[in-house]
């Protein structure tokens, strides 16, 4: 087929994020802040038409699951190859949390360091017949701050740790394998499970977001600026339209999405 913008590709990433039996998944850090800071998200090919990337040890067809954060000057960055060649390259796992922010990025305060840090140093991101994978504090020895490594534990044993690409030792457990190991030895209610985030299309939030990125200008959000003229907003996409009520739900949808009829109460979230 053609290959299709990133735009559209986007678009595809967050309709697949819909379906618990797609190959997008995208799950939320426990004890993290709120609105998330940081996501954990299926990599994505982003040739051709674009397509998901299975989770899994990486190879042709599979990858590890990518972090996707906004930084303290306010920016998204990313974990995956695109992201990481220029500061300012879109790629399709940006703009999904970009268009899922969209309500309240442009007047939020900057992240410090310690809201970007919060969360489990140890915890895990999924797992399926092949294996558990886990995200890991790259920073184990101080203050955690918003980078993790991947972690994957195979069904029949074997460890690997995405940092054999750069610094961790390949013939030995690295840092992050042996957290991870730790963690799993204890018994006080074992490792925290990160939260698989679903999309449904009837929803304001993925209503506001689908909008915000059909008028996407080419530029992504910064946390604390607002949108040029071009942008969804200047196009009535985004939250513009919405009664106060829908502007309440898209606030309680980003924060932790969960089913209407077990909402907590105060003690929600």
């Amino acid at each position: 087929g053609a290959a299709l913008g990133i735009k559209e590709q986007a678009v595809r990433y967050l309709v697949m994020m819909t379906s618990l039996e797609e190959s997008v998944r995208v799950f939320l850090p426990t004890w993290s802040a709120s609105p998330p800071l940081r996501l954990y998200m299926s990599a994505w090919d982003h040739n051709g038409e674009g397509r998901p990337k299975k989770l899994g040890k990486p190879d042709k067809v599979h990858a590890l699951p990518e972090i996707v954060w906004w930084d303290t000057l306010g920016e998204l960055c990313c974990s995956c190859d695109r992201g990481r060649l220029m500061e300012e390259a879109p790629c399709v796992l940006k703009l999904a949390p970009a268009a899922l922010s969209e309500s309240w990025s442009s007047t939020a305060e900057l992240p410090t360091q310690e809201s970007l840090g919060r969360g489990a140093r140890v915890e895990q991101v999924g797992a399926d017949a092949t294996g558990s994978f886990f995200a890991v504090a790259d920073n184990l020895g101080g203050p955690p701050g918003p980078r993790r490594r991947m972690v994957f534990c195979s069904s029949k044993g074997g460890w690997y740790c995405e940092g054999k690409r750069d610094g961790c030792p390949s013939l030995m457990d690295c840092s992050h394998v042996s957290a991870a190991k730790a963690a799993l030895r204890l018994d006080e209610g074992g490792v925290s499970v990160a939260d698989q985030m679903i999309l449904r299309l009837s929803e304001p939030l993925s209503m506001a977001a689908l909008s915000w990125l059909e008028a996407w200008n080419g530029e992504l959000p910064k946390i604390g600026v607002c949108p040029a003229v071009g942008t969804s907003r200047a196009q009535g996409g985004g939250d513009a339209g919405l009664s106060e009520e829908e502007r309440y739900l898209v606030g309680l949808l980003e924060r932790r999405p969960h089913e209407q009829a077990t909402c907590a109460g105060d003690s929600c979230f």
